[in-house]
């Protein structure tokens, strides 16, 4: 408590404290210079609205895409490796998100029929993700283990967006041989959130054994609870969500970094909540974010700084 009163009169601070700072970070019990910029992996064959690193054996690739192409870069090569089929359909950058299942890359943008890239090389092209059904779209897919994991659905026209559907689970270095839900030879699943309070889902990231799923105004996880149910969502903080898709990342050992829509908390998967801002800088962030363009925004974790960004 009296250090949030120091923060607040800085004329009170001891010598060696500080109350404000700028171009400059604390490292290490230092106070550092900001370091600045530089261009990497020359330059791009599309502006990319998207990046995903995808490690392998030997290299280390980044995939990066436009509404209509992906592009992958290896050890200064800028390759397309679009699939064969034709250009994408994104609407917007911001639609593409992916994950890597067993270690196959899955590329998704809302719009198309959700990518595989199933050898580890420029010189293969990303295919449509066999056994995905033919009239199903998702805002979001991630792995769960063995699962892929499709939330916020559009099925054959109809939205779905509180929808939660899972395949049944792939051996490693395969992708899912069956998301028909009603086959009970499968493990394939969907259910409902029913909170309609909390609005449509937004994003779901992976949190040591579970999956949290953010909507705008709450928060839930899925668990694997194995029987007929397989996986079963819980509700975890009923009046706090995300701001916007991607606005949420891991940091650290075991939390997630979220900016909601009226404030940035910290959390481990349970109710407790840390809030990192003092209110003067959370009014600051919030009066000066664009009341538009704010669905563009998104968090990172910058571990060798024990950062994050938004």
């Amino acid at each position: 408590r009296r250090l949030r009163d120091w923060l607040r009169r800085p004329s009170e601070l001891p010598p060696e404290a500080w109350s404000d700072g700028g171009n400059m970070r604390f490292y290490k019990k230092n106070a550092v210079r900001m370091l600045g910029h530089a261009q990497v992996f020359g330059t791009p064959s599309v502006v990319p609205g998207f990046i995903m690193n995808v490690p392998a054996p030997a290299s280390s690739f980044w995939l990066y895409a436009s509404k209509t192409a992906v592009y992958g870069y290896d050890a200064g090569t800028h390759t397309d490796i679009t699939r064969a089929a034709g250009p994408y359909t994104a609407a917007e950058y911001r639609d593409w998100q992916g994950c890597i299942l067993g270690g196959i890359p899955i590329l998704n943008n809302n719009a198309d029929v959700p990518q595989a890239w199933l050898t580890l090389s420029l010189g293969t092209k990303l295919t449509n993700l066999a056994n995905w059904p033919a009239t199903l779209r998702a805002k979001i897919v991630r792995n769960f283990g063995p699962f892929l994991v499709a939330l916020n659905l559009t099925d054959a026209g109809t939205l779905l967006p509180q929808t939660i559907h899972w395949s049944h689970p792939a051996a490693p270095g395969t992708v899912p041989a069956s998301w028909d839900y009603t086959d009970p030879t499968r493990d394939a699943g969907r259910t409902h959130l029913t909170d309609v309070k909390g609005g449509s889902i937004q994003d779901a990231i992976l949190l040591g054994s579970v999956l949290i799923i953010y909507k705008q105004s709450s928060t839930h996880y899925l668990r694997f609870v194995g029987g007929s149910a397989v996986l079963a969502p819980d509700l975890l903080l009923e009046n706090s969500g995300i701001l916007a898709a991607r606005c949420a990342c891991s940091i650290g050992k075991g939390k997630h970094f979220v900016v909601t829509q009226d404030d940035v908390i910290v959390h481990s998967g349970t109710k407790d909540v840390e809030y990192p801002l003092e209110e003067k800088d959370k009014d600051y962030l919030f009066a000066d974010m664009d009341p538009t363009a704010y669905v563009n925004a998104f968090a990172f974790d910058n571990p060798a700084f024990r950062e994050a960004w938004f």
